[in-house]
């Protein structure tokens, strides 16, 4: 398994990855929308084969629309928000 800290805002989607130790995978960015969401997706599988990924993400206030619409292409019908 690996961790996903996500940090999205209005103009990119910067992320890092853990494995379980903690150690640091990987470190980028990807667009803020729904096919920079699928290329990371894409890019992980290349990179790291069929592995389940948590991910946590925050984001500030105006980039909820982004959330919305990246968590939809991603396939999911809801993700935690406050």
């Amino acid at each position: 398994m690996l961790h996903a800290g996500l940090d999205l805002s209005r103009k990119r989607l910067d992320y890092c990855l853990l494995e379980e130790s903690g150690e640091r995978v990987e470190v980028g960015t990807s667009p803020p929308d729904g096919d920079g969401l699928i290329a990371f997706a894409q890019r992980v599988a290349e990179r790291h084969g069929r592995v389940e990924v948590r991910a946590a993400i925050e984001s500030m206030n105006g980039a909820r629309s982004c959330t919305t619409r990246s968590s939809a292409a991603a396939g999911r019908s809801r993700w935690p928000t406050r």
